[in-house]
């Protein structure tokens, strides 16, 4: 094995990641969407933040389990999808598109399983739009954290976290993997308003208008085009704020820290 040096390797193989995933899931005619920093990128960039170092796509929940399905079956080498059912590589209800030539340490070791350089798929579920205790947003987002500390080990975080980890795994041990991502499924609104993602970084602010992802359109991004959102404008200053200033130097954050390619 070799040491990757170059960001834009990293780019390159993720890139090869989404054009597979696109294949399959437009096969199938299975909608999704760039999110995060992916959709940023493709605005700001016409492609990749030059020190982002992976990539991320949206699918509604009605969809998510029949595209994991048909990602596991036809995706070919080197890239393979893993999921919260299968890897502790995966937090939450989420899923991954690995390189399986790759082998990555992250900055956030919270797992034990091989993890090669990859993209991530999140789940978007209906929402009323309320974000009190009792709303289904809380409910939810409980749920996923005790997926997250039941089945996945989080070495190198705080000691809070540890702790809470240690008493989730003693409480909740007779839960299968399937059990709340099942759960989660039934608990997604049919019919509301709004859209939420459960997963990642971004809390509250991803509880959206639903018509912000809508009916999605194709968007530059380097040599090829993925779908975009309804209305990215609203979507990303959601989240980023003013989205079109670039972050200062020591916010630029790489999750990658090793990254390594089978020769």
């Amino acid at each position: 094995m070799s040491k990757i040096k170059d960001i834009n390797v990293v780019h390159q193989i993720c890139l090869g990641e989404a054009k597979a995933m696109k294949r399959v899931l437009e096969k199938h005619n299975i909608p999704f969407f760039m999110d995060g920093g992916t959709l940023l990128g493709a605005v700001r960039h016409k492609g990749f933040i030059p020190w982002d170092d992976d990539m991320d796509f949206g699918i509604m929940r009605e969809h998510y389990s029949e595209a994991i399905k048909y990602l596991q079956a036809e995706l070919q080498y080197p890239y393979k999808c893993i999921s919260v059912l299968d890897s502790d590589a995966c937090l939450f209800d989420s899923c991954k598109i690995i390189d399986v030539r790759t082998h990555i340490k992250q900055d956030d070791t919270y797992n034990k399983d091989p993890l090669g350089v990859f993209i991530d798929i999140f789940p978007y579920d209906y929402s009323d739009g309320r974000s009190s205790f009792f709303s289904n947003y809380m409910l939810q987002k409980t749920l996923v954290r005790i997926q997250n500390f039941n089945f996945t080990n989080v070495v190198d975080r705080s000691l809070l976290l540890k702790f809470l980890s240690k008493i989730v795994k003693i409480f909740f041990f007779p839960l299968k993997r399937t059990t709340i991502p099942n759960l989660m499924r039934k608990l997604s609104f049919k019919r509301g308003d709004y859209i939420i993602v459960n997963c990642g970084v971004y809390g509250k602010k991803t509880i959206m208008r639903k018509e912000v992802i809508g009916k999605s359109f194709p968007m530059k991004f380097e040599d090829t085009e993925f779908p975009s959102v309804a209305i990215p404008d609203e979507y990303l200053r959601n989240l980023y704020g003013d989205y079109m200033k670039l972050p200062p130097k020591d916010k630029r954050r790489i999750h990658l820290l090793d990254i390594e390619i089978d020769d």
